[in-house]
């Protein structure tokens, strides 16, 4: 690991895949803390500087249903939007935007009261 860097992160669970992570340096860090939630692996950094404040939660969500996950992502959007006004999502959560189905609906109608914005990008393994 680099000098004046640390690294925070929250160890896989689900089995293949997962431990979610970030690698930051020492001198951005203001707070950092693991999420519990059943569905879901989570990790929490926030990061300040002199032009910026805010946090940065990495998620994963292991493949196939899980019909808890909803849930327990709306009660993370709840908290974050109460208690850390800046915040960014990242990870992966299998799900595919790209495409309708009841998944992609519904995980559209957690962020859409809030003016979330979010981006895809399709990932893949490559032999």
């Amino acid at each position: 690991m680099p000098p004046d860097y640390s690294f925070y992160q929250q160890p896989g669970e689900f089995g293949r895949g997962g431990d979610v992570g970030f690698l930051v340096t020492n001198k951005f860090i203001k707070s950092h803390s693991e999420q519990i939630y059943s569905s879901f692996e989570a990790v929490c950094i926030g990061i300040s500087n002199c032009s910026f404040s805010g946090y940065f939660f990495c998620l994963y969500r292991p493949p196939g249903i899980n019909s808890s996950f909803f849930v327990d992502f709306h009660d993370l959007r709840e908290n974050l939007v109460t208690v850390h006004p800046e915040f960014f999502i990242l990870g992966d959560f299998n799900l595919h935007l790209n495409t309708q189905s009841t998944a992609t609906s519904t995980f559209n109608a957690i962020l859409t009261p809030f003016l979330f914005r979010h981006t895809f990008m399709v990932t893949g393994l490559i032999s």
